[in-house]
């Protein structure tokens, strides 16, 4: 049985049997996308070429566990602005837990709070390119000449709010275990990538 105190997360009593333990424990999220998938599409106009790749995801959701170390072991690591809102007698309607010492006693079960929506379209790549007429290149003993400039992670539209909602068990969580799916555990963002090259055809 989970013995809370003032200040800790009330949870629901799931059996309704008046008492929170492990039979109250229940399904409360879905790594899993509902549809995922890309759209990939090369644009071409004279010597001028534009690809274009979007990435998509739906219907999945994240669990947050950043969150739950910023906002729950606040005696021991730096945190998020959120504990400056936490419970204290005269704030009780918050969602994170009274600052306390750990030794006083902290129940820290996951709970609905860390479970974000994890959908999102992803700009994955954009890549210009323009090739020189031959006229230009076989005055100088090439077959072909094209210059192009690429970037990567362009844009990202989703409503997720804690960073970058393509988590996997190899960006964040336990890279070894395959449960850690569709976990957030100071998992880094995707960079935003600039590339630019000059492509000669000999």
């Amino acid at each position: 049985m989970t013995l809370l105190l003032p200040g800790d997360i009330k949870y629901l009593d799931v059996n309704g049997d008046k008492a929170i333990t492990d039979a109250d424990r229940m399904i409360i999220g879905n790594g899993s996308p509902k549809a995922w998938g890309a759209f990939l599409n090369t644009f071409r106009y004279k010597n001028l070429d534009l690809t274009v790749e979007l990435q998509y995801t739906y219907g999945n959701d994240v669990l947050d566990m950043t969150k739950h170390t910023m906002e729950d072991r606040i005696a021991l690591d730096n945190s998020y602005r959120t504990v400056l809102d936490a419970w204290t007698p005269e704030n009780q309607n918050s969602m994170v837990p009274e600052i306390r010492n750990l030794m006083a006693g902290y129940v820290t079960n996951v709970d609905t709070r860390w479970i974000q929506d994890g959908s999102f379209i992803r700009g994955k790549n954009l890549l210009l390119g323009y090739t020189f007429p031959e006229y230009m290149t076989e005055k100088r003993s090439i077959n072909s000449l094209r210059v192009f400039a690429s970037l990567q992670n362009f844009f990202l539209v989703t409503e997720y709010t804690s960073g970058d909602p393509e988590v996997a068990p190899a960006y964040g969580a336990d890279s070894n275990n395959i449960f850690s799916q569709g976990q957030n555990f100071f998992a880094y963002p995707r960079p935003k990538t600039y590339r630019v090259g000059l492509q000669i055809g000999l």
